[in-house]
């Protein structure tokens, strides 16, 4: 009875062993950017968004059945505007450190010098490629802001029509959707 006992707890404690063994092996490779860290990057969009939300009370918003444009949707020229005017109530204090991603991929930390690893959607002003009411359409459901870096280059080449962004939208949500590298500017209608 006594062999069978310490075999048990021989047994237990290797597993325990294994599991700490494992548990260590999976956080260093988490580190080594091995897996997208989704909390960092939607917790900077979220921040993008609060700033966008109190530039937009500032700025004015036309109700949705006016809208024509990005500006009266109350965005900014750009998003990193938010970022790079300080001293205002909307202004990030952190500066263009919320627009840059711990793990940019490899599209992204080439992209605006690295400042800005995320897309801004739609490309406005003057985006040609959306019709007339989109903003009329999208409301505050419209995507402002994307980012892709989860994505690798052999995810853009082999596997284009199930690629992940999260997305900032105008009401200042963040949400992760698929999309499809192949269908033009798809993001937008997210």
């Amino acid at each position: 009875m006594t062999t069978i006992k310490i075999t048990i707890w021989r047994s237990l404690l290797l597993a325990c062993f294994v599991t700490s063994a494992t548990a260590l092996g999976v956080s260093a490779w988490r580190s080594q950017g091995g897996e997208y860290d989704y909390d960092t990057a939607a917790e900077k969009l979220r921040r993008i968004g609060q700033a966008l939300q109190l530039y937009r009370e500032e700025y004015g918003v036309k109700p949705v059945a006016e809208r024509k444009t990005p500006y009266d949707a109350g965005l900014p020229p750009n998003l990193k505007v938010l970022a790079r005017v300080q001293g205002k109530r909307w202004s990030i204090p952190e500066g263009m450190s919320v627009f840059q991603s711990d793990q940019p991929n490899f599209l992204m930390q080439q992209i605006d010098n690295g400042y800005l690893h995320c897309v801004e959607y739609p490309h406005h002003p003057g985006s040609t490629h959306l019709p007339d009411n989109y903003w009329q359409i999208r409301g505050d459901r419209a995507p402002v802001l994307a980012d892709i870096n989860m994505n690798d280059a052999d995810a853009f080449n082999n596997n284009p029509t199930s690629l992940r962004a999260l997305i900032l939208r105008l009401d200042g949500t963040v949400e992760l959707v698929m999309y499809n590298r192949l269908v033009p500017h798809e993001i937008n209608w997210k």
